[in-house]
């Protein structure tokens, strides 16, 4: 006799639909440094290259990041973590008027794998002074694994060492402003509005006999006071970093520009032409025409 058992269906339950991973949790603020750092290393190398891309402020997202680390547009989170930029940084100490890194102050060390560049930014109106340090590997490490001599490895150096020592200087309530101003489009800080106390009053206005038309002025803010040009904070970078890159020594730098600009300061140049003929023969190793 054949013993039949009899066969139960199992219950199946449907299986639940499938849902992203949740993005990792913020770490620490060593992560948004990580990627500004990046950035900024981007932004001197440009530089020195003799390519401007003005980004003066950075903005990053945990949740959302970009292969160039910027944030896309779609993100709407409200705890992007936002900074200046290694340029911002040198922009911002401009409109402040009042940050100096004394080049004698400046201390470099080197070892079999690194630079360290030490440096002192003073802050003239009030008398304070900061240290910045900074370290670069002397080896770049690319995607691939492989390695390779890092040729602005000193400039990059410098230009961290000098952030570093700049930024603390900088008025809290000046980054605040100036951040927000970049954020919205604007080249420069809005002008403080003076209180209505201050206001002077209206001037009594003259007979109609006396009214005479006043002149019309032109429109067009010259570069500086005086209407000269002179170079921004960046070209100035450009001339010491293309001194890097090209083994020419300060002490060259400073012959150069006194025999072909007339100054002893690359920031006192008031020629657009001297300064591109000063940063061509830099890039020929200080060599004339």
């Amino acid at each position: 006799m054949d013993v039949v058992i009899p066969k139960v269906a199992v219950p199946v339950r449907n299986a639940a639909p499938l849902q992203p991973a949740a993005p990792p949790a913020p770490e620490t603020s060593q992560d948004a440094y990580a990627v500004f750092d990046q950035r900024d290393e981007a932004l001197i190398v440009d530089a020195l290259k003799g390519r401007y891309i003005e980004e003066f402020v950075y903005r990053f997202c945990r949740r959302h990041r970009g292969a160039d680390g910027k944030i896309p547009p779609e993100c709407a989170c409200t705890d992007v973590v936002v900074g200046l930029s290694w340029l911002g940084v040198q922009e911002a100490a401009r409109e402040y008027k009042g940050v100096m890194v004394p080049v004698e102050k400046v201390i470099k060390k080197e070892t079999d794998d690194s630079v360290e560049i030490m440096c002192e930014a003073i802050d003239t109106k009030s008398g304070s002074s900061r240290i910045g340090i900074a370290s670069q590997p002397k080896k770049l490490r690319l995607r691939t694994g492989q390695l390779l001599d890092d040729e602005f490895a000193t400039a990059k150096a410098v230009a961290k060492a000098q952030r570093n020592a700049i930024r603390p200087l900088l008025p809290v309530t000046l980054i605040k402003a100036w951040i927000a101003a970049k954020l919205k489009g604007a080249n420069t800080l809005p002008a403080p509005t003076p209180p209505a106390s201050a206001a002077l009053p209206p001037a009594p206005s003259a007979p109609p006999a006396a009214m005479t038309p006043a002149p019309v002025q032109s429109m067009s803010a010259p570069t500086h006071g005086n209407g000269a040009w002179h170079p921004s904070v960046s070209q100035v970078k450009r001339v010491f970093g293309l001194a890097f890159g090209n083994n020419v020594s300060r002490k060259q730098i400073k012959e150069l520009v006194l025999s072909i600009c007339g100054v002893e300061d690359p920031a006192l140049i008031s020629s657009r032409t001297s300064y591109e003929n000063l940063c061509a023969i830099i890039q020929r190793g200080g060599l004339p025409v």
